[in-house]
């Protein structure tokens, strides 16, 4: 183990460097000092481009390369095509007041067709209900078409697609049966099949393989679902947010927003990358978390996370398991909450074992599928 100062720490084999040239564009939120911004660099090469101002109104929704890396994909109250090198932003939809700033938390490219998949969130005046919808359009802004949408029965929350071989993954919040997992082609109607899920889950995350999805509950950890056999594999009580490597070998996963982790499928082990020594448990397990799903470079070497550390405490916090999550709601509400936020962001590489980090808040990192050399 090697320390960064006296607060972060990396696992043995690994040395933390100051300096980092990277052969890929990346783009990201900058959110530091409450800026929200758009930004892409070739780290070491260039300095930050703003591409975009989001103002006071940020989405979470992740940002997305063309298949070329000419072009960045971003949902604020429309979602926009950005030129990366001459800025010019082009609207790919044309939503109507009431819909704008619907499209959150899934983004997709399928190459091969040259479209967009992307979850849009609606809300319904006349019976006061929210319809959340995927949804497909081609990169030029038109044929928009909806692939699923929720009904009363079963409601749309996370979603996955792989575009080699079109498979589109969906956790439904089911009525009658609880959670599952719908596995689909995207614009057929027809369930290729459906799988029970032990409970809400927060997060799924297909392969680039298509047979295993990664899925994760705030405060019940992951699990790994073989949709070819649909065997369920609990992994820990812990992680959030994986990231599957490009060959499917790893999954890196966030403990906490704390604490970076690496899963070998090898052996089914699991290390520590690097982490803040003190945690932030407390407010992980009301589900109300920093953690930033870690993100590949396209060919595996360097992996992009970030970290956060609290320091303070919450006043009267001292409660039981049971209504923790409640208890600190309220507590939050009458400006007893006292912390301060360390925001770090880094990049692992490991082919030099090397790993660079830096003062951030950054979110939504995304990597040019382009090597350049």
């Amino acid at each position: 183990m090697i320390s960064k100062g006296s607060e972060i720490f990396a696992s043995d084999g690994f040395v933390f460097t100051s300096d980092i040239e990277l052969p890929f564009l990346i783009a990201f939120k900058d959110q530091t000092d409450g800026s929200h911004k758009i930004v892409a660099t070739h780290l070491g090469y260039s300095e930050p481009k703003t591409l975009f101002d989001d103002g006071d109104r940020t989405l979470s929704c992740p940002l997305l390369f063309s298949a070329d890396g000419k072009t960045l994909y971003h949902s604020h109250s429309q979602i926009y095509a950005i030129d990366v090198t001459t800025g010019s932003i082009n609207n790919l939809t044309s939503f109507i007041e009431r819909e704008q700033f619907s499209v959150i938390w899934f983004l997709k490219y399928c190459p091969t067709n040259r479209r967009l998949l992307f979850s849009q969130s609606l809300w319904n005046d006349f019976d006061k209900q929210g319809v959340r919808r995927i949804c497909s359009i081609s990169v030029e802004g038109n044929d928009l078409s909806i692939l699923l949408e929720s009904h009363k029965d079963s409601r749309i929350w996370q979603a996955d697609y792989e575009w080699k071989n079109d498979l589109l993954i969906v956790s439904m919040i089911a009525r009658q049966t609880g959670s599952e997992l719908w596995v689909l082609k995207p614009g057929r109607p027809d369930r290729l099949q459906t799988y029970p899920l032990p409970e809400y889950v927060d997060g799924v995350e297909l392969s680039p393989d298509g047979h295993t999805v990664a899925l994760f509950a705030y405060s019940k950890g992951m699990y790994l679902l073989n949709i070819d056999s649909g065997e369920l594999t609990r992994l820990n009580e812990f992680g959030l947010n994986p990231a599957w490597s490009p060959d499917c070998s790893k999954i890196a996963f966030m403990k906490d927003d704390h604490e970076l982790c690496l899963l070998h499928l090898s052996d089914m082990s699991s290390q520590r990358l690097v982490w803040f020594e003190k945690g932030n448990s407390l407010m992980t397990r009301m589900g109300d978390s920093y953690a930033q799903k870690p993100a590949w470079s396209a060919d595996g070497r360097f992996l992009w996370f970030a970290l956060t550390r609290r320091q303070g405490s919450i006043d009267h916090a001292r409660n039981s398991a049971d209504d923790l999550a409640e208890r600190t709601k309220k507590i939050m509400r009458s400006a007893n909450l006292k912390l301060h936020l360390s925001h770090k962001v880094g990049i692992v590489d490991f082919i030099d074992r090397r790993i660079w980090i830096t003062d951030g808040h950054w979110t939504d990192l995304t990597w040019s599928p382009v090597f350049e050399s």
